[in-house]
């Protein structure tokens, strides 16, 4: 991922011999609170970018870990017991 309108994405990719796999905009308001804390708004040029790219990077991983994945490997499955024994609601 990359930050801001610099050079361009196949330039950088080129580059470094990575993929680029998005551009966030730059958005140091937003980054600060998120560095520092405070209250974020959702409709935050940073925020709307990174919710919008929830879906393309979780299929880039999906298809990186099947990848790598030894053949006739089972997924792993989620657990159900508790990571903190005795604490309502934690998973």
């Amino acid at each position: 991922m990359i930050v801001g309108d610099g050079h361009g994405t196949s330039e950088i990719s080129k580059a470094l011999r990575l993929p680029v796999i998005a551009r966030l905009p730059h958005d140091p308001r937003t980054a600060e609170v998120l560095g520092r804390g405070g209250t974020v708004r959702a409709n935050r040029p940073l925020m709307r970018a990174a919710g919008a790219l929830e879906v393309p990077v979780r299929a880039l991983l999906d298809r990186r870990r099947a990848r790598l994945a030894w053949p006739g490997a089972t997924a792993p499955r989620a657990v159900d017991a508790p990571i903190a024994p005795g604490v309502p609601g934690a998973v």
